[in-house]
């Protein structure tokens, strides 16, 4: 599996989840493999309307992404993540390896090729990874009351369908200390005990 969830009631009664696993890079100079990000904003690609360049996202068409409920309103495409992790986290320990904040790109099927990676890119100029479950995760818990953080290891180039490229061990490795890091931290945040 490429991702796993810790998650724990908060006084209040609401989940706070933190999302682990590993990720494709657009962008190997911004976020090289073997570096963790932690995302700040999860958008999904594919639910929508066409394929390709013709793909209209079910945002631009008026749709949302679950319905107001319980007093929280509908998403279209993107959803803000939790950034207390992006603003508490040492820097100086695992800034050469880290990126602060960064677009996750969720989509329902992995980039097969560099030309797939270039046209979602186009589509998605801010995405920095790439992965298949931040989007409906983030939804989950936002629904539920709750909120996201993610962190996630850049095992390999988007479109890179050569395993053998991958680098799953070292990324998992980097997103192992950065998870150690954020759970010392995570008693006085968001109810994580």
């Amino acid at each position: 599996p490429s991702g796993s969830e810790y998650g724990e009631p908060s006084p209040g009664g609401r989940p706070a989840t933190i999302l682990i696993g590993i990720a494709g890079s657009y962008d190997l100079g911004a976020a090289p493999v073997g570096s963790v990000v932690i995302g700040s904003r999860a958008t999904c690609d594919g639910i929508g309307a066409g394929t390709g360049n013709e793909f209209v996202a079910a945002g631009a068409m008026g749709w949302s992404q679950g319905h107001s409920r319980k007093g929280i309103q509908p998403v279209h495409d993107t959803i803000e993540l939790d950034s207390w992790l992006i603003d508490d986290l040492p820097r100086s320990e695992l800034a050469d390896r880290v990126f602060f904040g960064g677009e996750v790109l969720s989509v329902s099927a992995a980039s097969g090729s560099a030309d797939d990676a270039q046209t979602r890119r186009i589509r998605y100029a801010e995405a920095l990874i790439e992965d298949m479950e931040a989007f409906a995760v983030a939804l989950a818990t936002r629904l539920s009351g709750g909120s996201l953080t993610l962190i996630r290891g850049v095992s390999n180039a988007v479109g890179d369908r050569e395993h053998l490229n991958w680098k799953t061990g070292a990324a998992l490795g980097a997103v192992s200390r950065v998870l150690a890091a954020a759970i010392g931290l995570a008693g006085s945040h968001h109810g994580f005990s």
